[in-house]
């Protein structure tokens, strides 16, 4: 009967505390805010795929000159240049090989050493940054990220379905920070 009720005290404890990183990590998602460089420009413009607004953010602050050039990363491979591009003279490139978050970060991680950047904005929807950053940051670790959050869940979509995203959202979210735990932790060992 101990054990039970010590199962049970635990399950409960970890729904606790899971429930509440929850309620943080939604209420974080629907305020976050731009940080962009305080002065000049970042090196590079990268926008993830997927979600309503990256693409044309990332268009117009690269006309606002907040980068020297642009990074669409996770194009689907059926989708053609002049279909994105507005104006395909200007510095954008289209990157077809990200199928998810990690490729975005490694195929973001070959353009930015083919170009010798030091400084990039990243630009996804306000659900999706912090995991974005922290696969970008794994793979770029000498690179300064500056994140551009888009708005593609209002309080107009219909709660059951925000409260949807953010759930799948915060539950990669949490596999992420557990990959990069166990990733730390594998280069300390090979270190020691």
């Amino acid at each position: 009967m101990k054990s039970f009720r010590f199962l049970m005290t635990t399950l409960l404890g970890f729904a606790i505390v899971w429930i509440s990183g929850f309620a943080a990590f939604s209420v974080d998602a629907l305020k976050l805010s731009p940080k962009l460089p305080l002065q000049g420009t970042a090196d590079g413009i990268v926008v993830l795929t997927g979600g309503a607004q990256r693409v044309s953010t990332g268009l117009d602050l690269l006309t606002q000159g907040r980068g020297k050039r642009l990074l669409i990363s996770g194009v689907h491979k059926d989708v053609k240049p002049h279909e994105l591009l507005p104006e395909p003279s200007r510095p954008i490139d289209l990157g077809y090989d990200a199928q998810n978050t990690i490729q975005n970060a490694q195929e973001t991680r070959g353009w930015v050493i083919s170009h010798g950047y030091q400084s990039i904005i990243i630009v996804t929807s306000r659900y999706h940054m912090r995991r974005a950053l922290l696969e970008f940051a794994q793979r770029l670790p000498n690179v300064k990220l500056f994140a551009y959050p888009v708005s593609s869940l209002t309080y107009a979509h219909q709660e059951e379905l925000l409260l949807r995203i953010l759930w799948r959202e915060y539950n990669k979210y949490i596999l992420a920070l557990v990959r990069a735990v166990v990733r730390y932790g594998a280069l300390q060992i090979r270190l020691t």
